[in-house]
């Protein structure tokens, strides 16, 4: 675990943390709206005779499609100050530490419970 550098990078961020001060990632947030129109249209067309009468079209307007409410979506992330954009997410890293331990403890067990056999 020596050789890998997010191991590494995160053991250098908890000692930061717990003996010199918070550490501190910047936040991207991003918010989408999504306004939802309803447009409808008609229209009328009068035809003048010769005669001095009128005739009268009309089209009649459709009717509103359903109410949709406005949809509100927001996305955090989180970065380290200390590295690259390059797949610089806090929560990716984490995940992915996690996940190395799950597999370093998993091999550990095996290893242990065959050593009992």
């Amino acid at each position: 675990m020596r050789s890998d550098n997010t191991v590494r990078f995160l053991l250098e961020q908890r000692n930061i943390s717990l003996k010199q001060r918070p550490i501190q990632p910047h936040g991207n947030t991003t918010i989408a709206i999504t306004e939802h129109l309803a447009i409808s249209d008609s229209w009328v067309i009068t035809v003048h005779h010769a005669d001095g009468t009128q005739e009268k079209f009309e089209s009649q307007p459709e009717p509103p499609p359903p109410y949709k409410p406005t949809e509100v979506t927001m996305r955090q992330s989180w970065y380290f100050n200390e590295l690259s954009q390059e797949k610089n997410n806090v929560v990716v890293i984490c995940e992915e530490h996690i996940a190395k331990l799950e597999k370093l403890v998993s091999e550990c067990e095996a290893r242990f419970n065959s050593a009992l056999e």
